[in-house]
């Protein structure tokens, strides 16, 4: 409350093992004006579509979730902050550009090109995957910090494969 600026919630119970109610998140966009949206990472479009429809107009939905940004801004949340759009900026822009504009016959081809990326950013936990598509892709260092370590071999194998048929589709 004590902050000024804009505050994002993030709901992402994969990771803290608790999920943070449509209830709970309302009542805190309620309580303090300066949250002015939640990164939404619950997978459940039930209690997304419960907080587009009764939060207070200063607080929006934002996907946390690059898999659900489609589903989730045909809802009527506002946009993404996304893992993809480190290595694949151009095609998810594309894809939360055309779903924002109602163009979704391009929003879903735009899916249907990125579903494998998808599933691959979690062959292994997040980020390890990204940060090895990203070297490969972008040259970046593969580094990481304990408890953090490189992608197994067979992932890597898996990711090369999956780079390569892109690159070739």
């Amino acid at each position: 409350d004590a902050a000024s600026i804009p505050q994002i919630l993030y709901n992402v119970p994969g990771r803290t093992g608790l999920n943070m109610s449509a209830e709970t998140q309302i009542a805190i966009a309620e309580a303090i004006p300066s949250v002015v949206a939640t990164k939404e990472a619950s997978a459940n479009l039930e209690q997304m579509s419960e907080i587009i429809r009764n939060a207070p107009s200063h607080f929006s939905l934002i996907a946390g979730d690059d898999s659900l940004t489609l589903p989730i801004i045909a809802l009527g949340g506002v946009g993404v902050i996304a893992v993809i759009s480190n290595y694949a900026p151009e095609t998810f822009g594309a894809l939360v550009r055309a779903s924002l504009a109602g163009d979704f016959a391009e929003a879903r081809r735009l899916q249907a090109v990125l579903m494998p990326w998808y599933k691959a950013n979690f062959i292994e936990s997040n980020p390890l995957p990204v940060k090895y598509i990203m070297h490969k892709l972008h040259g970046i260092e593969l580094t990481f910090r304990l408890p953090l370590t490189a992608p197994t071999p067979a992932t890597q194998s898996q990711l090369d494969a999956l780079m390569i048929s892109q690159l070739v589709s």
